[in-house]
């Protein structure tokens, strides 16, 4: 429950816990994604600090992408190599350039392989 509302939180641009623990009392979206309990923020922060490790965050967001492969929310078959500007609220720098795609293509290759790899290891 307390990470369907982190990931909630993270794409609605709300970081700060005191926030999140505000709109899980008061926004409808939260109040259901908490099922209807109000958690407090030392249960965000013991989750975060000490339940939500680098391999479980990992293994968390493997099977969410999955689940919205699944029900048809992304698609995983377009990447763009041809100079497309990909916009990001990031920060100032918000568009990404071919140079910097082509730069990190490589790694990103072999860190989706692996994580096929780590997948099919887990499934058989």
């Amino acid at each position: 429950m307390l990470f369907s509302v982190l990931v909630y939180s993270a794409l609605r641009s709300v970081r700060a816990v005191d926030r999140i623990v505000e709109l899980c009392a008061r926004d409808i979206a939260y109040i259901w994604l908490a099922q209807g309990e109000r958690p407090q923020r030392d249960a965000f922060y013991d989750f975060i600090n000490n339940k939500l490790s680098k391999e479980i965050f990992k293994d968390l967001h493997h099977q969410f992408m999955r689940r919205l492969q699944k029900e048809v929310f992304v698609s995983l078959e377009a990447l763009f190599i041809d100079g497309t500007k990909i916009e990001a609220n990031a920060n100032r720098y918000t568009f990404v350039w071919r140079g910097s795609l082509n730069y990190h293509l490589v790694g990103l290759l072999d860190a989706i392989e692996n994580g096929y790899n780590d997948y099919n290891n887990l499934i058989i």
